[in-house]
């Protein structure tokens, strides 16, 4: 009878538990993409900050044109697809292209008042950096120290602008000490319809 009894309160708290974990990895994934929400939401107890790059979330339909080695430009389509991830605090991306897939994670941070976002491509070669920065009146802009091959640091800037509910365009700039500006990869957005 006792072993009978200690079955049954041990199996009462495996369902429990197992009730309470279930609850639990709801609550953590409550804002993540699902069917209902292919790109997710938007956590309301999220900084407030993250509904700033909330204009990306879908997908878009885009036209990168990169600077080639003779100055000229090489253009192409692509697709930069959005999601929120981390339960809807953060948002992370995808860049499909022929040239150079990358993806990136984009997290506010409150401490430093500034977004973090870290990049990744492998088409050029494998690249990992972080930029740093908010938006500037209409504008989102990020910025990464770096260094030229031959030793001349310069500041990596992205740029997001006429940003809209139809889409944005982004646009990288080294800027040089000098002031000297060279924009290297220009991109146009259009939103697409779900």
């Amino acid at each position: 009878m006792r072993l009978y009894l200690f079955l049954v309160i041990i199996s009462a708290s495996g369902l429990v538990m197992a009730q309470n974990n279930s609850s639990y990895y709801k609550s953590i994934r409550e804002f993540e993409p699902s069917e209902e929400y292919p790109f997710g939401r938007l956590n309301p107890n999220a900084s407030p900050e993250v509904a700033q790059f909330s204009f990306m979330i879908g997908i878009c339909d885009c036209i990168d044109s990169i600077r080639n080695q003779d100055g000229g430009w090489f253009s192409f389509p692509s697709i930069w697809q959005t999601k929120y991830f981390l339960n809807g605090t953060g948002i992370q991306d995808n860049y499909f292209n022929s040239q150079n897939p990358t993806s990136s994670l984009r997290l506010y941070d409150p401490i430093s008042k500034s977004w973090k976002v870290t990049y990744a491509q492998l088409g050029r070669g494998y690249f990992v950096g972080t930029w740093e920065g908010g938006m500037v009146g209409d504008k989102m802009i990020l910025t990464q120290e770096q260094t030229t091959s031959t030793g001349q640091k310069f500041i990596s800037r992205l740029t997001f602008s006429g940003i809209s509910n139809e889409g944005f365009d982004w646009i990288s700039e080294s800027v040089f000490a000098d002031g000297k500006t060279t924009p290297g990869w220009i991109i146009h957005c259009k939103k697409r319809k779900q």
